[in-house]
């Protein structure tokens, strides 16, 4: 009897033992025994935290240099970063959604436009950062630049802005050069247009344009050089109750583009541009024009396997139509490339931590491919050098110097109402100017009638 109550008195000394042994899990980061070269037991940390990071940007074009970077410096804070890629249109912006409001396993995500931004951010699938940044120390305006100001919405921050973009026109230098061009450093509509002639030569499938005006990608985006002159939330009149569609700059500017298609032909016409599917790549970097709006397709000038060429690209300043009165820089579409939370992580401290790094230089991977960095505290220097990599021999240095400079009279709207509407009617309007139908003043003038409708 003695020996058998002895038996029972081990086993379960056993099996305390057992249990006390697994009841270290509990915590975060637990940790099992292991032995060193000396023969010493040492406490070893589980495998790190695995942040899943979204984003539209093809994987070799700096991403997964990024999150290498991160994984090097984070690797004994137990954080790391996997890059997950989806493209960046309406199909894989639905599937990040769909993924999002299912719980699935995303911490942090890119949003490039500022539709989506606060679709995400009032739809509950963008964290809301404000506090956080607060306590971070990382003051959005101060950090960024007041660019940022249009994306935060009534005090709460759903997503940084990371990367800036200034808007400048692609030139071929080559081409300049053979025909006796200094490239401007400021030019009039006039001067542009002039310029565009001289550097038109060809017929048939032997022609090179002046200028090709990319119209088939976002027919407005021409429009934004106006806001040189009319400032920030150029669409609207002061008060916001009235469009401003039928302001003589928009007028001016968009008749000057109808009749460079169609009248000087020293630029790819809208309807060629729509039935041949044309793009940057496809005429500017074939050699078949000399200039072109496309400073986002760094990556395709880089890629010489790809878009094999000789020419230098030059980066030159928007043509204005009065210099008197061009006052500001183009702010529209500016910023991008938001960086926002999934508010069901359940790493969201650490992929706060992700966030601040990577807005505040860890992002630096991205440039050599386009993404220039809109925080405030990187040496400018570096972001020469970083966008220039890859890209000595083909790119004028001088003008990527004045291009990447930050402006200070950015001219950033902030008025939205009613704005997907009117922009629908504008675009309807620019297509009838671009295609020939109807001349710019009376376009915009039916534009702004029907526009208007929808502020009353």
């Amino acid at each position: 009897m003695l020996k058998k109550k002895w038996t029972i008195f081990i086993a379960a000394s056993m099996l305390i033992t057992m249990l006390a042994g697994c009841g270290g899990n509990s915590g975060e980061s637990s940790q099992t025994s292991g032995v060193d070269s000396a023969g010493k037991t040492t406490a070893q940390s589980d495998k790190p935290v695995v942040l899943k990071f979204w984003g539209g940007v093809p994987a070799e074009y700096g991403p997964q240099l990024t999150v290498d970077a991160f994984n090097k410096e984070y690797k004994d804070k137990g954080i790391q970063a996997e890059y997950i890629r989806f493209v960046n249109d309406d199909t894989g912006n639905m599937k990040l959604d769909t993924t999002l409001l299912a719980g699935g396993d995303i911490d942090v995500f890119m949003t490039y436009t500022s539709s989506n931004l606060v679709k995400r951010g009032t739809g509950g699938m963008a964290l809301e950062i404000s506090d956080r940044l607060s306590k971070a120390g990382f003051d959005p305006v101060k950090e960024l630049g007041n660019s940022v100001n249009p994306y935060i919405y009534d005090g709460k921050v759903y997503g940084l802005p990371t990367k800036m973009e200034n808007y400048y026109i692609l030139a071929n230098k080559n081409m300049f050069d053979e025909a006796g061009i200094p490239l401007p450093e400021s030019w009039t509509y006039d001067e542009f247009r002039e310029t565009a002639k001289k550097l038109t030569k060809g017929e048939g499938q032997n022609k090179v344009y002046g200028m090709y005006w990319n119209t088939i990608m976002e027919i407005f985006r021409p429009s934004y050089i106006a806001q040189t002159v009319l400032g920030p939330d150029f669409l609207y009149k002061a008060g916001g109750k009235e469009t401003n569609l039928d302001n003589p700059e928009f007028i001016k500017l968009n008749q000057m583009i109808s009749d460079m298609m169609w009248v000087d032909k020293s630029a790819v016409t809208h309807t060629d541009n729509v039935t041949q599917k044309l793009s940057v790549e496809s005429v500017f970097l074939a050699g078949k024009s000399a200039m072109s709006l496309g400073v986002w397709t760094i990556r395709s000038i880089k890629d010489l396997e790809k878009y094999p060429h000789d020419f230098v690209t030059a980066y030159l300043p928007v043509p204005v139509s009065d210099n008197s009165a061009a006052k500001y820089s183009i702010g529209e579409g500016a910023a991008g490339d938001f960086i926002c939370i999934n508010p069901n992580s359940e790493n969201i401290d650490k992929a706060m931590e992700f966030v601040t790094w990577y807005t505040k230089g860890g992002m630096l991977s991205m440039t050599p491919y386009g993404r220039v960095p809109m925080y405030q505290g990187i040496d400018s220097n570096k972001i020469v050098d970083e966008y220039m990599k890859n890209g000595e021999k083909i790119l004028d240095k001088n003008t990527v110097v004045k291009f990447l400079e930050k402006k200070d009279n950015l001219a950033v709207s902030t008025e939205t109402k009613k704005l997907p509407e009117i922009q629908k009617v504008f675009n309807d309007a620019l297509e009838s100017i671009y295609t020939g139908k109807k001349d710019a003043a009376s376009a915009l003038s039916e534009a702004k009638i029907s526009a208007d409708k929808f502020l009353k």
